[in-house]
């Protein structure tokens, strides 16, 4: 015969799970930032989260809050693109451009928790930035080509810990097509004991298509 007072099986069932209900709750009004700006913390948040679930199946309760940002390099000119937000980055040299690119690899690859998180499935992907250079930008930086455009070779800067992988021949770019900054989630710990690696690949259909993407997660 129960105590009156005592709390049944049932009653407590009921009170852990209203206590689990408004745990997640809070984590998702202050981690994933619902209808705020989409930051790069929330969304190594949500990647961080998304990734600490073992059940594939459930992944998707939690959703990705990240965005591409759009880039523009320039030393002046303003570049050809549309869109809200795009940050402007102005540089003065080759050597800038290469360094630019690096800081934009590094960005991605933190904000999508450095490699430990499997945020999607395998040869999921997402497009943290897309770059675009100003016109004096394409008319003076890089080594003109035999066709009168202009390529640039970059220079991988980033910190040793970030995998990378630049995708195009020589490292060489295009100046008048943007590059793609990409997170690509790799097979089961290929390299290092990482989900993911950081790609570098100019923005056309076959570049894109060389880096192996099946579907985009953000």
């Amino acid at each position: 015969m129960e105590k009156k007072g005592e709390l049944t099986s049932k009653q407590i069932i009921t009170i852990v799970i209203l206590i689990i209900s408004f745990g997640v709750i809070i984590l998702f009004w202050f981690f994933l930032n619902p209808g705020g700006e989409i930051s790069k913390q929330a969304c190594l948040n949500s990647i961080t989260m998304r990734g600490g679930i073992p059940l594939d199946f459930f992944k998707d309760i939690v959703v990705v809050k990240c965005k591409t940002q759009k880039v523009c390099i320039t030393s002046g000119e303003a570049c050809e693109v549309t869109g809200k937000e795009v940050l402007a980055i102005k540089v003065e040299n080759d050597e800038d451009v290469s360094e630019m690119i690096s800081k934009l690899v590094e960005d991605c690859w933190t904000m999508t928790a450095k490699g430990e998180s499997k945020y999607g499935e395998y040869k999921h992907c997402g497009m943290c930035n897309l770059v675009y250079f100003g016109k004096d930008v394409q008319d003076s930086f890089g080594v003109k080509s035999p066709s009168g455009r202009r390529q640039i070779k970059l220079q991988n800067k980033a910190a040793d810990d970030v995998l990378v992988h630049y995708e195009e021949s020589d490292d060489k770019y295009w100046l008048d097509e943007p590059i793609g900054i990409i997170s690509f989630l790799q097979d089961k710990y290929v390299k290092d004991g990482k989900h993911s690696i950081v790609s570098v690949a100019q923005y056309d259909s076959d570049s894109i298509k060389d880096v192996g993407c099946e579907e985009w997660v953000f």
